[in-house]
């Protein structure tokens, strides 16, 4: 097996001098072959006729130079060039023509945390030439950049509900469809990576955002808990906030449906959340772009929504990708039934029923609010006699002592 060797220009006093050691795989190259030859191929006129040779193909090909010549083994020196575009200097090879290699690209496309953007580039060592910028790491969604590289727009692009989105990329959609099934028109769980503007949406849809809780204690002493929404008709819902969505007439089967958007901002992929809290709970809306799977949900404490109404999940649950679930804590100080025992969560709208937009989240009863007749403390809970002082509610008329 050769190895390699050196090999010197002259000797002095009969030991070699200069001496150039090379490797195995630059005698393998050619190089050593051309060197021999006083770095020539024998191509120009009147040059002397070369002594040596050597096959460079990969397969059956010479290990090191050879002084038989053949109609295909002259070594010539000729320029390595990147993707046609970059020039790595020099390589050998038995035709007299540059050797052009393709570009070296990942199997993803690395994220430029700078820009904020997937970037392309060749990963040879002494190329890195810039082969554009993408929305995603599997490079096939194209961005355009500004002059600046500092905001990047996609012509065009479809999102198809129920499916991960996981890009860290942070863009602009010119023209932009969202694919979301439906088969009935009860409310249904939204949670994007995209903003999403209400006035573009079809007439025969509408979103919802979260505004209220209410809770009602019965006169049983079970609990009845109410989740209040305000619907959008114009303006926009920010990307990554739990909302709802529905269709304003029934639908006879599952049906897709196109919601198509212009000018949309996409955020960067994450699970993010809003809370808000009552007298006795503390709430919690969380979003999943990547859904989430069975085993998963805490049985006691988290609902999903499904034909329109929050159910109490089990270790059967599973949550679709690009969804949202709630969950429920009770205060310490609670005092009425606790969110264990709570098996469903209705959905209302403000305005549609005797539950009106009140903005701050509180405790009332059913009792008082078909009969305000009564004493009531600013929390809503009646009380058996008029406060010696504070403020406190008398058949519906704010006291203050």
């Amino acid at each position: 097996m050769f190895t390699g060797g050196a090999f010197g220009e002259e000797y002095e006093y009969g030991t070699a001098t200069n001496v150039d050691g090379k490797t195995t795989a630059q005698f393998a190259s050619g190089e050593v072959a051309y060197l021999l030859n006083g770095s020539k191929s024998g191509v120009a006129e009147n040059e002397e006729p070369l002594v040596w040779y050597q096959n460079l193909a990969e397969e059956d090909g010479d290990a090191c130079p050879v002084l038989k010549k053949t109609a295909t083994n002259t070594v010539y020196q000729v320029k390595l060039i990147c993707g046609g575009v970059t020039d790595l200097g020099a390589t050998y090879a038995n035709t007299n023509e540059n050797k052009i290699l393709a570009h070296d690209l990942p199997e993803t496309v690395p994220f430029n945390s700078t820009k904020k953007i997937y970037h392309k580039v060749c990963q040879r060592e002494g190329c890195g030439v810039h082969l554009g910028y993408f929305a995603d790491a599997a490079g096939t969604i194209e961005a355009t950049p500004n002059a600046e590289a500092t905001e990047f727009t996609v012509v065009s692009y479809t999102l198809t509900d129920a499916i991960l989105y996981d890009s860290k990329a942070e863009f602009t959609v010119t023209d932009f469809t969202y694919n979301r099934t439906f088969s009935h028109d009860k409310w249904v769980a939204v949670y994007v990576p995209f903003e999403i503007n209400c006035g573009e949406l079809p007439t025969d849809m509408e979103m919802a955002v979260v505004n209220n809780f209410h809770e009602y204690e019965q006169e049983d002493g079970t609990y009845n808990v109410v989740l209040e929404v305000k619907r959008k008709t114009s303006g926009t819902i920010p990307a990554l906030t739990p909302c709802v969505m529905r269709m304003k007439t029934a639908l006879t089967e599952a049906t897709e449906k196109e919601i198509r958007l212009t000018n949309v901002p996409f955020s960067p992929a994450a699970d993010k959340y809003i809370d808000c809290s009552s007298v006795e709970r503390y709430y919690k809306f969380t979003g999943s772009l990547a859904g989430i799977e069975k085993y998963i949900f805490n049985e006691e404490t988290d609902f999903v929504l499904n034909q329109g109404t929050l159910y109490k999940a089990n270790w059967e649950t599973s949550l679709k990708a690009q969804r949202w679930y709630l969950s429920a804590e009770d205060r310490a100080v609670s005092s009425n039934a606790s969110v264990a025992s709570l098996r469903s969560i209705a959905i209302q709208v403000v305005g549609e029923s005797d539950v009106t937009g009140i903005e701050d989240i509180h405790v009332v009863t059913e009792k008082a609010t078909s009969a305000r007749e009564g004493i009531f403390d600013l929390q809503g809970r009646r009380l058996n006699s008029e406060p010696a002082h504070g403020i406190y509610i008398k058949n519906g008329t704010k006291v203050i002592k």
